[in-house]
């Protein structure tokens, strides 16, 4: 067993925080956002085009249809169904992922990551999205205390691309 801050991680733990680090230096600076304080698709599409109604009432991804968008706070969300558009125009911050639908841990590391949207986890009612699957393992180990720091770096990080985040790290 490997001691990393206080979790104990078993053996296949290293080789997949070591291959979810090297994800996120591949996904490199600047590619995930078009915009500053969300990450979004080619014609401000958020979520990847997922339905993020779907993630709770489906408990699980399914890909919106451009046939039920519907916009908000500058960005277009897409819909698996036209309940599922109306439930989220009725309450769009209940559905809207944290931080603007960047990588939850990339954002706790104080950096903006595109998101996988299989890579996900409700806490509490609130949708976090991840870069990958095996950087959802890393997440999951400390979950509260990752989302206690994200949250207190999200504020601080929210005006900044990536690629400002990466020049402004010593």
């Amino acid at each position: 067993m490997l001691r990393t801050t206080g979790v104990r991680l078993p053996r296949i733990g290293m080789p997949i925080l070591l291959v979810t680090l090297a994800l996120i230096a591949a996904a490199g600076p600047g590619r995930a956002e078009p915009g500053v304080t969300l990450h979004l698709l080619e014609g401000r599409i958020a979520v990847n085009g997922y339905d993020p109604v779907a993630y709770f009432t489906e408990g699980a991804p399914v890909p919106g249809l451009r046939a039920h968008e519907h916009e908000s706070g500058g960005a277009v969300y897409r819909f698996a169904s036209e309940e599922n558009r109306r439930r989220f125009a009725a309450d769009p911050q209940r559905y809207k992922p944290a931080y603007g639908g960047f990588c939850a841990y990339g954002v706790r590391t104080g950096r903006k990551f595109p998101t996988d949207p299989t890579a996900w986890r409700i806490v509490d009612g609130r949708l976090y999205l991840l870069l990958n699957p095996a950087t959802k393992a890393i997440w999951d180990l400390e979950l509260q205390n990752n989302i206690e720091i994200a949250d207190a770096i999200w504020p601080q990080i929210v005006p900044y691309t990536d690629t400002e985040l990466v020049s402004r790290t010593p």
